[in-house]
């Protein structure tokens, strides 16, 4: 998708932190216009398709905009608030509250998956030809196709608030320091993150990986293994 005046790369922190970040647009980081403050206040997390972008929020809101400043209200058909947004394989995945996970080819129609856990979800990412959701207890699913979704172990029970593919890696972060990572969302190793703290969501930005907790840029790291105390 071209860029179009006015536009710009925002990263959309759930702690409400937002970075630039000029990378290929994923659930945490897209390019998108201002909407009007009553669409806006109501995000979760944006994402953009080939020629569509996606933003999704609380009660399970969904609107489109096809890169201008107009943004059009879609029924998710699902009572739950949404938390993320994803796009991959000419398929957009959401996922919210209550297990809650639907998908759309269109930005449109939207279809309510089976994602095989009541837990509130509150990350989904696509890399690797496969798509990651996170959530609370140490919550991990993938899959495919958007369909049919996966059981995975991700070795912990702490609360998993984001996840980003990183190139090569998917990297998870949540509650109390954790931060995992795989190559196809099978396998999950834990990496030392150095803090206990809450940390809330994870964007990729000029190569750098970059953590928010308690509204800040709190971590980074450039290959999701080894992390330090973020430095402006």
């Amino acid at each position: 998708m071209k860029t179009k005046p006015g536009l710009r790369f925002l990263c959309c922190a759930l702690s409400g932190a937002l970075l630039n970040a000029p990378a290929a647009p994923s659930s945490l980081s897209s390019e998108v216009s201002t909407p009007s403050a009553s669409v806006s206040t109501n995000w979760r997390s944006v994402a953009a398709g080939t020629s569509l972008f996606v933003a999704i929020g609380r009660d399970g809101n969904i609107y489109t905009s096809n890169g201008d400043s107009k943004w059009t209200a879609r029924e998710s058909r699902i009572p739950f608030g949404l938390r993320s947004v994803t796009y991959g394989h000419g398929l957009f995945v959401a996922v919210g509250d209550e297990g809650a996970l639907v998908t759309s080819s269109d930005g449109v129609v939207w279809t309510e998956q089976a994602a095989r856990t009541g837990e509130r979800l509150r990350g989904v990412a696509f890399g690797n030809g496969t798509f990651i959701a996170v959530g609370y207890d140490g919550t991990i699913r993938s899959s495919k196709n958007g369909g049919r979704w996966k059981i995975q172990n991700s070795g912990t029970h702490n609360r998993l608030q984001s996840v980003v593919f990183a190139g090569d890696k998917f990297v998870v972060v949540g509650w109390n320091g954790t931060i995992i990572t795989s190559a196809k969302g099978t396998q999950w190793t834990l990496c030392q993150s150095g803090v206990s703290t809450r940390l809330e969501a994870i964007a990729l930005t000029h190569g750098q990986l970059m953590v928010a907790s308690a509204g800040r840029v709190a971590l980074s790291s450039r290959d999701g293994l080894t992390w330090s105390a973020y430095q402006p």
